[in-house]
């Protein structure tokens, strides 16, 4: 259901090569959220930095809606980097996976796999 992968380099380092990674393959980063700093805003702890990147490649968001509006429930893609037991976690719910849950249409399918394979290529850094 998801893909997760352990960063050799430490979160700020992640942060920073995930979002260049993704800007290279053609994934802006639209939103970026670290749980940990909205919480504290809220006089609430949290004890781990905990990122969600919401990114989005405009050409492939477009032809995917074209498919199937519902799909627009997914957008933008969430990637998500955070801290856990010292090493720092990347990962990502699996496009084709979530796709299943609304169609079984195989253009959307096929563009659901090209996207996933890009997102994969950029958090394996």
């Amino acid at each position: 259901m998801r893909f997760e992968t352990v960063s050799k380099y430490d979160l700020k380092t992640t942060l920073k090569k995930v979002k260049a990674s993704l800007k290279e393959n053609g994934f802006g980063t639209l939103f970026e959220l670290n749980f940990k700093d909205k919480f504290k805003e809220h006089n609430m702890s949290y004890p781990n930095n905990y990122y969600v990147l919401e990114v989005c490649n405009p050409k492939l968001a477009r032809e995917i809606l074209e498919v199937s509006q519902d799909i627009g429930y997914f957008l933008p893609c969430k990637v998500v980097v955070y801290e856990e037991s010292n090493q720092v976690i990347i990962g990502m719910m699996k496009p084709t996976e979530m796709l299943h849950m609304i169609t079984d249409d195989e253009k959307a399918m096929l563009i659901a796999q090209e996207v996933e394979k890009i997102i994969v290529k950029s958090l394996e850094i």
